[in-house]
């Protein structure tokens, strides 16, 4: 359970989120008068009168003003002139290669300027490669022609690369569709990721699956603290810390990823100093610090999606696990799926004009095979492990595919809505609507049991 304090950096946080967008998209004047409108209107809410809330009159309401401003100063002017940057790509730029997706689609780091781009290549590129090309920016995101490579990925990133083919390799014999599956949920390698399985994926809002996050990286913390048991607690910290790491670098540094094992930092730092809680005060700060120093995230919508789905959990599924009045058992991962789907639901309807209706059912289903699938790919990695880690990711990746296939295909599906911000708000304000009913419900039939 949440306390009400944590919630003091959520304002900051979404200054942030909106402020890097702002200076992504919109040109200096329109910056500069945006920027003007959020000060008067935060001046005006700092000089009416409070009311009841009368604590907030002084030095918190003051110290919260300012770290708003503080943050929307800066990583608005840093996503600003990040935009401007990126503009300047070019054919002599060089870009190294920070992330693989589907299709020939890479995320880049431009060296010289400390900025990322997004961009598309007519040929394969791996992580860490350093290649030069012309490149044509088109909406914030480069089209490139033929890159040229200046230099091949260094040792540790080459070796980390090695491994995601080795586990390629290791899965030969098996169903491609399980394969891709099973190299996405173990290493976030989605080149082998198959289109009718990522379709079905997508339309039961089970994508989440395939982008190694914050579920991957508690079960593979969790995994290792209960490995690690007959260690001393310091021990195993440290080590559960080194072996996440690892497994980041490994991965590679998608931001839903550096979210994840930051978050998971934080959580191994407060149980070093004897502090629990706080969890989405970290998720806040991580935010706005990851922000901060790469403003191009705040268009990515894995991230996005982990950061709400995060705060989704964080701050209802107790609540929901309580009015479920199921068995604990089954409650907690009910109610986890239900905040994570209601909580990232309004990013997905920015880009897509339906509702997954299945989405609840299907989580609920395909959950109990996430451990198995990626625990499984990695183990296979392992020559003395992967004996038994290859059948248990085929089990877990055969499952997974069959639920998505299942409930993506029945006739009630998807549901139409309106695509863009209007749906979204209209999904939100739907959401709290039925909430607020359902809470409503469950004290007046509280009541009467009281009563009676």
């Amino acid at each position: 359970m949440f306390k009400l304090q944590d919630l003091r950096l959520g304002p900051a946080a979404v200054a942030a989120y909106v402020a890097a967008l702002a200076g992504l998209y919109l040109s200096a004047g329109s910056l500069l008068l945006a920027a003007v409108a959020v000060g008067l209107v935060l001046l005006g809410a700092a000089i009416s009168k409070p009311g009841r809330h009368q604590d907030w009159q002084g030095g918190n309401f003051a110290l919260a003003l300012a770290l708003i401003c503080i943050v929307t100063l800066i990583v608005g002017m840093k996503a600003y002139y990040s935009g401007s940057a990126r503009q300047q790509v070019g054919a002599n730029q060089i870009l190294v290669i920070d992330r693989e997706d589907a299709n020939n689609a890479y995320r880049a780091h431009v060296s010289g300027t400390g900025e990322s781009v997004y961009f598309k290549s007519e040929r394969p590129l791996r992580q860490g490669e350093v290649v030069t090309g012309k490149c044509h920016l088109r909406s914030k995101f480069a089209k490139c022609g033929h890159m040229k490579t200046v230099a091949a990925p260094r040792p540790l990133r080459r070796f980390a690369n090695q491994q995601k083919d080795r586990l390629g390799v290791k899965l030969r014999g098996t169903d491609p569709a399980k394969s891709g599956l099973i190299r996405a949920m173990s290493l976030g390698d989605l080149r082998g990721l198959d289109p009718k399985v990522k379709i079905a994926l997508k339309n039961t809002s089970l994508t989440h699956l395939t982008a190694v996050s914050g579920t991957h990286v508690a079960i593979v913390l969790a995994t290792i603290m209960s490995l690690s048991a007959p260690l001393k607690r310091h021990i195993r910290l440290v080590l559960a810390a080194a072996l996440l790491a690892v497994f980041m670098f490994m991965v590679g540094p998608a931001p839903s990823v550096v979210r994840s094992g930051l978050m998971a930092g934080i959580g191994i730092l407060g149980k070093q100093l004897g502090r629990s809680g706080g969890a989405f005060a970290g998720l806040a700060t991580v935010t706005i610090v990851l922000l901060a120093i790469d403003p191009l995230i705040a268009t990515d919508l894995g991230f996005a999606l982990s950061v709400c789905a995060t705060a989704g959990i964080i701050l209802f599924s107790g609540e929901i696990a309580q009015w479920t009045r199921l068995p604990k058992i089954f409650a907690e991962p009910t109610a986890v799926a239900i905040a994570a789907t209601i909580s990232s639901t309004p990013v997905l309807l920015l880009l897509q004009d339906h509702v997954a209706m299945t989405a609840l059912p299907a989580n609920l289903m395909a959950t109990p095979a996430v451990a198995l699938t990626t625990l499984g790919g990695l183990a296979t990695l392992f020559p003395a492990a992967d004996i038994f880690g290859k059948p248990l990711a085929v089990a877990g990746a055969t499952w997974i595919i069959t639920v998505a296939k299942l409930f993506a295909h029945l006739p009630f599906a998807l549901a139409p809505w309106v695509r863009g911000p209007i749906g979204a708000i209209a999904y939100v304000l739907s959401s709290a609507a039925l909430c607020f009913a359902g809470y409503l419900h469950h004290r007046e039939k509280y009541r009467w049991h009281v009563a009676s």
